[in-house]
């Protein structure tokens, strides 16, 4: 899975070396309780550095997945900043690659918009977001309460639309536009082949592919593109 995100941070970056020059002094990541991430090209590329660097943001790098991107961009060059709500493995993570650290808790609007506001101030802009929180409660209908569905969407589905929707309120408010902005959906093939006692994780997971849709036609006109990335079981 790390691989995955290495070939994709790699694609993403090559496409933006191709496309746009677009100055910049940081590069950053930023995850919170789970799973996202932003890139902002950081210094110019030179000939012993085929690729500009980013500033990224990563919802929930502290494990798992997003840890593997974590490192895959911060590997790659770029100044990283991830939030997640295990402090302790957050604060480890960050020790160990050397990126920022943000303990949020995305089902949290207040505290993952505060977090968004934070990078936006100490970095301008952000480049590339990555959303990859994911929990889920595989149990029979029958024993799946209200506030368990409820639970699960908060995490999975609704910060994308949170983050996504901040990053375009910033670019509204830009004098000088960026020509460049990436936003990754990790989705799931759940979205599609579910199974029993899965309602709520299929729910998520459908409603970011859907979301995924009209965000990159609402956000084109900040020159963000949108995708998302289905994955099988892990």
């Amino acid at each position: 899975m790390s691989l995955l995100f290495f070939l994709l941070g790699g694609l993403l970056v090559q496409k933006f070396q191709q496309e746009h020059e677009v100055p910049g002094d940081m590069v950053r990541v930023l995850d919170g309780k789970g799973y996202g991430f932003f890139l902002r090209r950081a210094v110019a590329s030179t000939d012993l550095d085929p690729f500009p660097h980013f500033r990224v943001r990563i919802r929930k790098g502290a494990e798992g997945i997003g840890k593997a991107i974590v490192r895959a961009f911060r590997s790659a060059g770029h100044r990283v900043a991830f939030c997640d709500r295990n402090e302790a493995a957050g604060k480890e993570t960050a020790l160990q690659t050397g990126t920022s650290f943000f303990h949020v808790d995305v089902s949290d609007q207040e505290a993952l918009e505060n977090c968004m506001q934070q990078i936006f101030k100490e970095w301008g802009d952000i480049d590339i977001i990555i959303n990859n929180a994911g929990i889920s409660c595989f149990s029979p209908i029958t024993e799946t309460g209200v506030e368990d569905f409820d639970r699960i969407l908060s995490v999975n589905l609704r910060p994308v639309f949170i983050t996504s929707r901040r990053l375009a309120i910033h670019r509204q408010s830009q004098e000088a536009p960026n020509p460049f902005g990436r936003i990754v959906n990790i989705c799931s093939t759940r979205y599609l082949m579910s199974e029993p006692g899965s309602e709520g994780y299929a729910a998520s997971k459908g409603g970011i592919y859907s979301l995924t849709h009209a965000l990159a036609l609402s956000l084109a006109q900040w020159h963000i593109t949108v995708n998302s990335i289905s994955p099988g079981w892990i």
